[in-house]
């Protein structure tokens, strides 16, 4: 397993260039950290108000992530994770309804409120109805 590091820019800080990013995507400023992977290249932003929310919601983008970069890599984690599955199928990273991977880079989780974004989850899983998903959006940071 890689090492992951948690980064919490509350007050865009270190990371300005994300929290514009955030407000582009959502509309409005937001609380965020940042989960990194380095070893792998790849990073996962989480916005909530709350430091616990936003490590969730970055693990989660981080996972993300992930899985837009090796859909095939997902069988085990959405097996024995029902409720990634479906957050899975409903950003068209892994099979429901023929849809394409997203590429790499960061996914970000949002861990309350925002806008809704991907496609339409094919179904509900354990219970999980479709607007219990947190909403995710694919972002593109420029620069280092």
């Amino acid at each position: 397993a890689a090492e992951v590091q948690i980064v919490h820019d509350a007050d865009w800080e270190q990371y300005p260039e994300i929290g514009e990013a955030i407000q582009a995507a959502m509309g409005e400023e937001n609380c965020f950290a940042v989960a990194i992977c380095a070893g792998r290249a790849t990073w996962g932003i989480g916005v909530a108000s709350g430091w616990k929310g936003r490590e969730s919601a970055a693990k989660l983008a981080l996972s993300l992530a992930f899985a837009s970069q090796d859909p095939s890599a997902m069988g085990t984690p959405c097996r024995n994770n029902p409720e990634f599955a479906t957050l899975c199928r409903k950003q068209g990273l892994i099979a429901g309804p023929a849809m394409p991977a997203r590429g790499n880079g960061a996914a970000l989780a949002a861990g309350v409120g925002g806008c809704g974004g991907g496609a339409a989850p094919t179904a509900s899983i354990s219970g999980v109805s479709p607007e219990d998903i947190p909403p995710v959006h694919f972002i593109t940071v420029e620069g280092n």
